[in-house]
């Protein structure tokens, strides 16, 4: 069975990605680094409408809810070429479709097309790419925590990230426009990110404590790998192909979409319910790990173990254990 393994990932490197919506993210050295950041006025609570600015762009940047429908806007000026427009997007959603983050998918590699329709200079696109993952945390801190919005309206900006992230990557790869969706947004661990442009840098692994983490064969051979390229910066793709390909993971998705709901024999990993599944939800569970076992089994009885925050088996707590999730069955 297929073993997801984010958080075995994120113990080892210490590494916050900053793309958990659970656990929010906040980061004060760049907040003040940002020149210009605005909050535009006269918006209810259901939507949300910034300008961020530095020496290179300025990124306005709308999103509003009405319902289930979350839609959209997005507008990039080049300061270095007298604020010409580099190109405006926008994108949409509904949640009350079956399946609507399998469908962000197809929704993002399209907006990735319409970008690369722009024939904006590739070295361009990496460089607002990288303005904007470093002023994400300062967004985060300006429009969630101290104006109250809402983490879904916050969110909006990732769907544009990782279109411009596709074309970036495709080009220096001389490949066509694709990607992996990501488990960890399906399980509403992550925002939306692509497998392929989720990057760790194993140099921040601690060599000596990697044996501690290793529960199968797979576990060795990923072990090892860390071991043999330990100063290399790796794709989560590249990880998640030591426990399932890639074409394994898109072929269950493809089920999820045809198969009617609930959970059933074919979901390869459990159920959303499952002691092990990372969140606690109906159908096919998309995420586990071996700590979200750790943590179902810690609160089995609902009570914080010694030692940990009162809110650490969550308010939707239910005692009891269901069974375990599949792969936490497999040695191998």
């Amino acid at each position: 069975m297929r073993k997801i393994v984010l958080y075995f990932l994120l113990v080892l490197l210490l590494f916050n990605c900053g793309t958990n919506p659970n656990e929010g993210i906040s980061d004060d050295s760049k907040i003040g680094e940002l020149a210009m950041y605005k909050v535009m006025s006269n918006q209810s609570q259901n939507a949300l409408n910034y300008e961020i600015s530095n020496e290179q762009f300025v990124l306005r940047l709308y999103s509003d809810i009405d319902g289930s429908t979350y839609k959209s806007k997005i507008e990039v000026l080049h300061v270095v070429e007298d604020s010409v427009k580099l190109f405006e997007l926008d994108y949409a959603f509904n949640t009350s479709e079956s399946h609507w983050k399998i469908k962000q998918k197809e929704k993002v590699l399209a907006l990735a097309e319409h970008l690369q329709k722009k024939n904006i200079e590739i070295p361009i696109l990496k460089d607002l790419s990288e303005f904007i993952k470093e002023y994400t945390p300062a967004i985060y801190e300006k429009s969630v925590i101290e104006n109250g919005k809402s983490i879904e309206l916050f969110s909006s900006i990732y769907y544009y990230q990782s279109s411009i992230d596709v074309n970036v990557r495709a080009s220096n790869s001389n490949s066509p426009m694709k990607g992996t969706i990501h488990p960890g947004y399906l399980a509403g661990k992550d925002f939306f990110v692509f497998q392929e442009d989720q990057i760790f840098d194993l140099s921040l692994v601690d060599l000596g404590s990697l044996s501690n983490y290793v529960h199968s064969t797979k576990d060795e051979n990923l072990k090892n790998f860390i071991v043999n390229n330990s100063s290399s910066k790796i794709a989560f793709s590249v990880i998640n192909d030591f426990y399932g390909s890639t074409e394994d993971f898109e072929n269950f998705l493809d089920n999820v979409e045809i198969q009617p709901m609930g959970c059933s024999s074919w979901c390869f990993i459990g159920c959303g319910s499952d002691t092990g599944c990372c969140g606690n939800y109906s159908g096919c569970c998309v995420f586990s790990a071996l700590s979200c076992y750790l943590h179902d089994v810690q609160c089995a009885t609902c009570k914080p173990p010694t030692g940990a925050p009162s809110w650490y088996c969550g308010p939707a707590c239910k005692p009891g254990l269901e069974k375990p999730v599949k792969f936490l069955m497999s040695t191998s």
